[in-house]
């Protein structure tokens, strides 16, 4: 969920960034810049869009490393193994790379994975959410840091990420909405819930996994030592305040 502040004028003028037009359930989860990194070895692409790329995935991993704010071109162009000068040729300065790279983040962040397994419920489809969502945090903490340092930074990209936040909550709230036992409910009190319990889990996770604060890990690793329980545990917090009552369904239900 997005939660930034515009602080000045940047730009995100280019065309988003397609990390892939199909991306697997398991691609989709790898480091970003590794993910970025899988595209230079397309025979498909041209030596200038291999270079391109090239230069994408070392600014996703310095970015994972050090964050916007530590950011520096020469950085970049050392580990792409480019000149400076031509980075010059791809890109203006570390401000539109990073839009590029931090806005394909998104979109990776924000897309459904074509392979991944319908689910049979509601409440199937919270904990696959919020496992994938949750396995993107392990991946890429640093980018997800990132996603606040650039927000605060470019007004631009704070807006496409409160935009990706809506069309998640609306997606949500449809799903909700045809079931029986909201049938009743006001839509916009769900909106709201649906809202409240995203940006509940997003500041969890940051706590875990960005912040590495010590006493909530210590609190998590009692209550879910691994992935699957954590995305279960936040699960059960999703069907509390949604439906008042316990989980009912659980991984083994599809076996």
């Amino acid at each position: 969920m997005a939660r930034t502040s515009a602080k000045r004028a940047g730009s995100t003028s280019r065309t988003p960034v397609q990390p892939a037009a199909r991306l697997s359930s398991e691609q989709a989860l790898l480091p970003y810049g590794e993910l970025l990194r899988k595209r230079i070895a397309d025979p498909e692409h041209s030596k200038g869009e291999r270079t391109r790329w090239s230069l994408l995935a070392a600014a996703a991993d310095m970015l994972e490393e050090r964050g916007y704010r530590g950011l520096r071109v020469t950085d970049v162009n050392e580990k792409a193994g480019v000149s400076n000068a031509l980075f010059y040729l791809y890109f203006k300065n570390k401000d539109e790379i990073t839009a590029e790279v931090m806005t394909g983040f998104l979109e990776v962040l924000y897309a459904r994975s074509e392979d991944a397994p319908k689910s049979q419920s509601v409440e199937e489809s919270i904990f696959r959410g919020n496992h994938d969502y949750l396995r993107h945090f392990i991946a890429n903490p640093g980018l997800m840091r990132c996603l606040m340092q650039f927000g605060d930074e470019v007004p631009e990209f704070s807006r496409r990420w409160r935009e990706a936040d809506q069309h998640w909550v609306q997606r949500v709230v449809k799903r909700l909405s045809r079931e029986p036992v909201f049938s009743n409910r006001n839509i916009n009190e769900l909106f709201a819930e649906v809202t409240a319990l995203g940006l509940m889990v997003d500041a969890f996770l940051r706590s875990v996994y960005v912040e590495r604060d010590s006493a909530t890990a210590v609190y998590v690793g009692a209550v879910a030592p691994d992935a699957v329980s954590l995305a279960l545990f936040l699960t059960q917090l999703w069907v509390r305040a949604l439906y008042g009552r316990d989980m009912r369904w659980s991984p083994s239900s599809n076996e």
